[in-house]
């Protein structure tokens, strides 16, 4: 089970490792800092708890060649499958309930992004 305070992680560490610097806590409790070639502070997309930011990751491996897979286990059952693949390279993959997460977490395992 994936609690809140895991959440909270993994959407630092993916806004991180999309280029976001300076990602802190602001006083209100919001997740800041400056978006990749920013100046300005903004608010960090919700990347693990949100499929349109997670979406993002995904149109950011795409542009840098890599292949993304992302689909259900099996029919009926409430588990995504993502996976990452560079040619040459291993297949990074991981399984979560919840799609947003479970990109968040290939993309943290990928070597290359």
């Amino acid at each position: 089970m994936t609690t809140p305070e895991d959440i909270a992680w993994i959407r630092f560490k993916a806004a991180e490792k999309l280029g976001w610097r300076e990602v802190e806590y602001s006083r209100d409790g919001y997740l800041v800092g400056h978006a990749p070639g920013r100046k300005d502070i903004k608010v960090v997309p919700s990347y693990a708890s949100d499929i349109r930011a997670a979406w993002e990751i995904v149109q950011s491996l795409f542009f840098q060649g890599a292949q993304v897979r992302v689909e259900n286990v099996l029919p009926g059952a409430k588990q995504c499958i993502v996976e990452i693949h560079w040619p040459g390279s291993p297949i990074y993959r991981a399984i979560h309930p919840q799609p947003s997460v479970a990109i968040c977490m290939a993309y943290l395992e990928c070597q290359h992004a």
